[in-house]
């Protein structure tokens, strides 16, 4: 029976879906016949572009949006179509768009199109242009959230919490109660040096149910850490860490930092320490092409800077015949003999005496001509 009711509500739902399918399927027909019936009816146009809009259609959205635009000049099909730019990554055209609406910093119904050009501004990375937006829109609406969480923290990481906070409590006196905003304005009262409300508000956060971010433990356990209450801060850290799964550098540094400065801890501490050490260890194959790169780009200019890189790639891979090869040159354009014949030693034991390499020949040649002086001067039991 249980079977049989389950599969008639599948065939209610796929029914409705159908029928949603089938009445917009129509809708979009009937708005086609107006504009092929009458070319100058935006109105439809109009709704063809908020159809598409809304079902994430932006290249239909942009076309439909310009016919309209075309035959019916208004400041709300400017705001559409600044949106459409917007949604296909046409930044610069959007803030024209907008731009041309002729926005007023002192009107509310203007933040959103100011808005807009700030995101714009973000993703094109013009920082110091979209703070300057954020700031406007923050002046006229502080209840746009998302600009609000996104100024507040350019500001803290630009080192002005405190400005930050001003805008945050704002929003405090509209809506106490806001998890996210909260969030910020903690940590903004953390990076302002004010561990006190930091703390307060933190363990606020966590009472009324922010207890799924290790981050909000971390940095209650920083705040403690600032007011020099070891245990109480080792406690949140330790707590972020196991959310965590030991498997942040960074909170398991500070919760090892922590921990040496309190009784029977110092071992764990240092082990924690010595795990967020090897956390933190880069790509090494990376810093081994990075460090190559570089001692290449050296060899011809500067031969002891080439030599300094070489040897920094060679701590990531110390057996790499390329890297032997070349520091074996740098030697030799150094004039240091010795250490030319250590590593070229190295390159030809790496590529094996038997390689017909035409560069393999040419370091044996070299080599037998150094042994042969080493020799004489009674360095080496006998020459090659």
């Amino acid at each position: 029976m249980r079977k049989i009711i389950l599969a008639l509500v599948a065939l209610a739902v796929m029914s409705a879906v159908n029928a949603q399918n089938i009445s917009s399927k129509m809708y979009v027909e009937a708005l086609r016949d107006s504009v092929e019936n009458d070319s100058t009816n935006w109105k439809a146009m109009h709704k063809l572009a908020q159809y598409y809009k809304e079902h994430s259609n932006s290249h239909r959205a942009l076309f439909w949006t310009e016919k309209a635009l075309g035959i019916h000049q208004s400041d709300t099909l400017r705001r559409e179509l600044a949106t459409c730019y917007y949604n296909r990554g046409y930044y610069r055209q959007c803030i024209d768009i907008c731009r041309s609406i002729g926005l007023s910093e002192q009107n509310a119904e203007d933040a959103t199109a100011l808005y807009m050009i700030a995101r714009c501004y973000d993703n094109m990375e013009m920082v110091d242009s979209a703070l300057s937006y954020q700031r406007i829109v923050a002046d006229i609406d502080i209840e746009n959230q998302a600009n609000l969480i996104s100024f507040s923290k350019k500001l803290i990481s630009l080192q002005s919490a405190k400005v930050a906070i001003s805008y945050l409590d704002r929003y405090q006196e509209l809506d106490s109660m806001n998890l996210a905003v909260n969030n910020v304005r903690a940590f903004a009262y953390y990076s302002a040096g004010m561990p006190k409300k930091a703390i307060s508000m933190y363990e606020q956060l966590i009472s009324i149910g922010d207890t799924c971010k290790p981050m909000t433990y971390y940095y209650l356990g920083m705040a403690y850490n600032q007011r020099n209450m070891r245990q109480e801060a080792w406690e949140c850290l330790n707590k972020a860490n196991n959310m965590l799964r030991n498997n942040n550098p960074v909170v398991l540094a500070r919760l090892g930092i922590t921990a040496l400065d309190i009784p029977d801890y110092e071992e764990d501490g240092l082990e924690n320490i010595r795990k967020a050490i090897e956390l933190m260890q880069p790509d090494k194959e990376m810093m081994f092409t990075i460090y190559f790169s570089l001692g290449d780009y050296y060899v011809t200019r500067d031969v002891k800077k080439g030599i300094e890189y070489f040897h920094m790639a060679e701590s990531y891979k110390p057996n790499d015949v390329n890297l032997l090869y070349q520091i074996g040159y740098c030697y030799f354009m150094a004039g240091n003999e010795d250490k030319e014949y250590q590593y070229w030693s190295r390159y030809l034991e790496s590529m094996g005496e038997d390689s017909d390499d035409i560069v393999v020949s040419s370091v044996k040649n070299i080599l037998k001509k150094i042994r042969e002086k080493r020799f004489m001067e009674g360095k080496e039991e006998k020459p090659l």
